[in-house]
């Protein structure tokens, strides 16, 4: 019996998870099931961690189990993420920033960052293995890029970027 609907389905074995440990029993099932299961768009994946948004909502999923780490709602779909290399930080980025950390006490592994400096994040990148640069909206008269350190989530500014003003909208961006 199938009910796609949750992500769920029931096998003779038990209750498996569809995006990840079905594709491993049945993967013809799941090919032919993918547009019925979820419109999930993939921001950023590891081997271990993947991000994931389907419009304003985002997750962050262990691969191995199908878990939700983090889950959280964004004003307009989130527009980036990161994951560090060994899995033990997450970033997903939009009209706020949204951190998780494995390596603090679980109270405070979760950290939704919303103020004006951190508004409309458009790209991030990894600058080193717990510092990362954030543009902000490239269109905009308040374009500048920041650098935080993700073990403290401090930030500091690195400069302006007016670079892309006066061009046309593009899902690219050369900063």
């Amino acid at each position: 019996m199938f009910n796609l609907g949750d992500g769920i389905f029931r096998q003779r074995m038990g209750w498996a998870y569809v995006r990840y440990k079905a594709y491993a029993l049945y993967p013809k099932l799941f090919f032919m099931q993918t547009n019925h299961i979820s419109k999930m768009k993939v921001l950023f994946e590891t081997d271990q961690l993947i991000i994931e948004h389907e419009f304003e909502s985002a997750f962050l999923i262990d691969k191995s189990s199908g878990k939700k780490v983090v889950s959280d709602d964004f004003y307009g779909d989130p527009e980036c993420g990161l994951i560090s290399s060994n899995n033990d930080w997450a970033i997903i980025a939009g009209e706020h920033l949204t951190a998780w950390r494995k390596s603090v006490p679980e109270e405070d592994q979760l950290v939704r960052i919303e103020n004006e400096d951190l508004q409309l994040i458009k790209e991030m990148r990894l600058k080193t293995q717990d510092t990362i640069e954030i543009l902000i909206d490239p269109w905009s008269e308040k374009s500048v890029i920041w650098e935080m350190n993700i073990n403290d989530l401090s930030y500091k500014k690195i400069k302006d970027f007016p670079n892309s003003q006066e061009t046309k909208y593009t899902d690219k961006i050369d900063w």
